[in-house]
């Protein structure tokens, strides 16, 4: 087992691993975690409690207790615990939970088999649909075509985890649709790349946009690529369409004297036209920022044998970690756009390139997320939303994107938990490995 190289104290990491198991104790049974979300106070635009999805409810949590179970086996009754409280409706939510847990103890057989079939179906309906769109209404996608979320980039990593031929054989035909989304195509006022979003005349780019982030945007894509790549899994045109992503992001970077960043989303004026490029908000976050796009970059680096791109993303990174923390523009401690994501990132690229900046600034990133913890709080963590008026307001989450157990995960890798390194981890449905 291989250990991160972080250049951090002991007592630090026995800290991170004590809050870590502290807050899976808490999550261990299904029905206080349910009566607690239900009861959380949720700001207007926060989402529901959500039992049956991945990154909201108890296939999240389930995955908090299955990387737990690699060390101590006796987690994996909490993992079946929550997965049996979301089977009514979850789907393919479950499989990375049930694949972690099936790699480790075994088991889980039928249900991965129809899991295997349940996501190759959705990702090939989902690319007919696209098709179909496309000859009807010419070029432009929904984010929802394509990220990691709910589109393509996410189904096509959860197909990479099964590995089965079902899966392998919708796997190739959701990279040769993406391979196909990078190619040019026209657009008014010129000609963009084929992930151009169409958009309505209330939106903030009337004209339409391109969405640029891990979560949301072409980066989640890149990533997928590379992991299939790096793993054997090619189809004809994906080094080019690897290639035509990366060559676009890197142009669209904004310089600054730290280190490059980008901007959440590039309109169509802005593509097409002059107008300048100016990075927006979450400047560092896994969702929409340049930790996101950095991590893509990086594995995209690994995939096509590229120091140089690995480079890039590590000077991102080190720019990021370099800058005043106020322009990192995080909220909460949580992982889509708080402290976590943040750590988790820089956790992975110094699994490969252990960078002495960015090695420090796991640690204190760590110590940051740490700050955090709540022992009055239901989940340990809360996490933090945004108002439109600009005020951060704690809720108690218990999820994987947004909640305690995504927090207690990072918590668990920067400790070097077991459960934490391998192709298949838990961090995999982000797209970060």
């Amino acid at each position: 087992m291989t250990a991160l190289p972080l250049a951090v104290s002991p007592d630090l990491r026995r800290r991170a691993s004590d809050v870590a198991m502290e807050v899976a104790d808490r999550l261990r049974s299904p029905e206080p975690v349910t009566a607690t979300a239900r009861r959380a106070r949720r700001p207007a635009g926060h989402p529901a409690w959500d039992a049956s999805s991945l990154l909201l409810g108890h296939p999240g949590v389930a995955l908090l207790h299955a990387t737990m179970s690699v060390a101590e086996p006796s987690w994996a009754a909490a993992t079946h615990a929550h997965l049996a409280a979301a089977a009514s409706g979850a789907g393919v939510d479950l499989v990375p939970a049930a694949v972690l847990h099936g790699s480790v103890h075994g088991g889980y057989p039928k249900l991965l088999h129809t899991l295997a079939h349940a996501v190759s179906a959705a990702c090939e309906e989902q690319v007919d649909a696209q098709v179909r769109r496309a000859s009807r209404d010419g070029p432009g996608l929904a984010v929802s075509d394509y990220d990691v979320v709910s589109g393509l980039a996410g189904k096509g990593r959860l197909l990479l985890a099964l590995g089965v031929d079902r899966a392998a054989d919708a796997l190739d035909t959701t990279l040769r649709h993406l391979v196909v989304g990078t190619r040019p195509v026209a657009a008014p006022g010129g000609s963009v790349p084929g992930w151009w979003c169409r958009a309505d005349e209330t939106a903030e780019h009337p004209q339409g946009y391109l969405d640029v982030g891990l979560a949301h945007g072409i980066a989640g894509p890149l990533a997928l690529m590379a992991l299939a790549h790096d793993r054997g899994h090619r189809v004809e045109g994906m080094p080019d369409a690897m290639r035509a992503i990366v060559d676009w992001l890197l142009r669209r970077a904004v310089p600054d004297e730290a280190g490059p960043v980008w901007p959440s989303r590039i309109g169509l004026a802005q593509e097409v036209g002059d107008e300048p490029l100016v990075p927006d908000a979450a400047k560092a976050a896994w969702c929409y920022g340049t930790a996101g796009v950095a991590r893509a970059l990086h594995l995209a680096g690994i995939a096509l044998g590229e120091p140089q791109l690995c480079a890039v993303a590590v000077a991102a990174l080190r720019g990021v970690a370099l800058r005043p923390w106020s322009d990192a523009d995080l909220v909460g401690p949580t992982v889509c756009h708080g402290a976590a994501g943040l750590l988790q990132v820089v956790m992975r690229v110094t699994e490969r390139d252990p960078d002495p900046v960015l090695l420090t600034a796991a640690g204190v990133l760590a110590q940051r997320v740490l700050y955090a913890f709540d022992r009055t709080a239901p989940f340990g963590f809360r996490h933090g939303h945004r108002t439109r008026s600009g005020r951060v307001v704690g809720v108690d989450e218990p999820g994987l994107l947004q909640g305690a157990a995504g927090v207690a995960l990072v918590l668990a890798t920067f400790a070097n938990h077991p459960g934490t390194v391998g192709p298949d981890v838990w961090d995999a449905p982000l797209l970060l490995t």
